[in-house]
């Protein structure tokens, strides 16, 4: 709920992008490494 609100969109759609974005990321290793990119700059 709170990347919703924070840009704007519905539970539902973040959730959605969630599970496309899982897709992706084991179909192509490209797309693991981006997003292996992205996480780890977040984590804390």
């Amino acid at each position: 709920m709170e990347i919703g609100n924070e840009f704007g969109i519905s539970y539902t759609a973040v959730s959605k992008a969630a599970k496309d974005i899982e897709r992706l990321r084991l179909k192509d290793k490209r797309v693991c490494a981006d997003v292996g990119r992205m996480v780890s700059r977040f984590k804390v």
